[in-house]
């Protein structure tokens, strides 16, 4: 999807928003396409006693699951806690990787959509490599290695992508285009600029230099292999924690925990940006780190063989012939 819709758009001349607008039709006509087909093999809901309130029963074995795992089901309370933080900080890469890429280095929607396009490209073998890798390291430990190296490289990246301020020549014919294309002076309200919007506009534009470029696409290609890694590390390592017959409601405690703080790196990268600390954006990816490292360090205090143990008398409930705690 993400080659055909960089291709199409270069062969169709559109621009970055018109782009994100057909990707995002693509990507609804597709899940549609499964929907539709899939929804009547769903099977009809159970029943439920008359006298209950169905309103709120689902925050009440929401709650009360909540309550089993503080009480019973501790490793699999570090482990979400760990998720939590580190999911605030993975989540958030694609979003911030983007405004990075384009308002510090200077890219172009193109070139943006080239970059990320390859990071999602390497998802795949990210993905396989998993499996190469549970295989010869405890999964709490490739889970904690994998954030680590996380956490690492958003320290490594800021310090090597470097760009500099575009040199103009300003003069009373200049014209002011932003990334979202020529904006009114915000100065003075009017479609001419005046020379000191047009100054800062020219101290705003930034550009880079080729090997700066191949570093980009280094960086994000090795961003998506680690997504495609941690996509696979991290429900294995949910899955063998997990109690049995409780499938359906943990997965959704484990988005919740994921969701909690996605919004905290977007907040701090805003704040930095409109406070214009340093100077730039280039140190701003600093804030991607903390949340893999906080990650790394919970996820660390997980015994896998406890585990296991917490959730043994539970495991006939399990659905499906696949038996996680078997696993490592």
């Amino acid at each position: 999807l993400v080659i055909f819709t960089i291709g199409a758009s270069f062969a169709l001349g559109l621009d970055s928003l018109t782009q994100g607008v057909v990707a995002g039709v693509l990507c609804c006509a597709i899940t549609l396409s499964w929907f539709f087909p899939g929804y009547p093999m769903l099977p009809h809901r159970r029943d439920v006693p008359k006298d209950l309130k169905q309103g709120c029963c689902g925050m009440g074995h929401f709650t009360e699951t909540l309550g089993q795992i503080w009480t019973q089901y501790r490793q699999l309370l570090r482990f979400m806690l760990g998720w939590m933080a580190a999911s605030a900080s993975m989540q958030s890469i694609t979003i911030l990787a983007t405004t990075y890429l384009t308002f510090h280095l200077g890219y172009s929607g193109f070139l943006v959509s080239l970059v990320l396009g390859g990071a999602l490209l390497f998802v795949i073998p990210g993905s396989l490599m998993a499996s190469w890798v549970v295989k010869r390291v405890p999964l709490v430990r490739a889970n904690v290695i994998l954030f680590i190296l996380f956490g690492c490289s958003f320290i490594l990246a800021p310090l090597l992508l470097s760009s500099q301020p575009k040199e103009f020549d300003v003069d009373s014919t200049s014209t002011l285009v932003t990334p979202f294309g020529a904006c009114e002076d915000t100065l003075t309200g009017n479609l001419e600029p005046s020379e000191e919007a047009l100054e800062a506009a020219a101290k705003a534009s930034r550009e880079t230099t080729g090997f700066v470029f191949m570093l980009s696409i280094a960086f994000t290609c090795i961003w998506g292999i680690g997504l495609g890694m941690g996509y696979v590390l991290n429900p294995a390592l949910f899955s063998m924690l997990m109690p049995g017959g409780r499938e359906s409601v943990l997965f959704g405690i484990k988005v919740t925990f994921a969701k909690a703080f996605t919004w905290l790196p977007p907040l701090l990268f805003t704040t930095w940006n409109e406070n214009d600390w340093f100077g730039s954006l280039q140190y701003s990816l600093f804030l991607i780190a903390p949340g893999f490292f906080i990650g790394a360090l919970i996820t660390a205090t997980v015994d896998e063989e406890k585990g296991k143990e917490e959730i043994a008398h539970t495991m006939h409930l399990r659905r499906g012939s696949f038996n996680a705690a078997d696993m490592g």
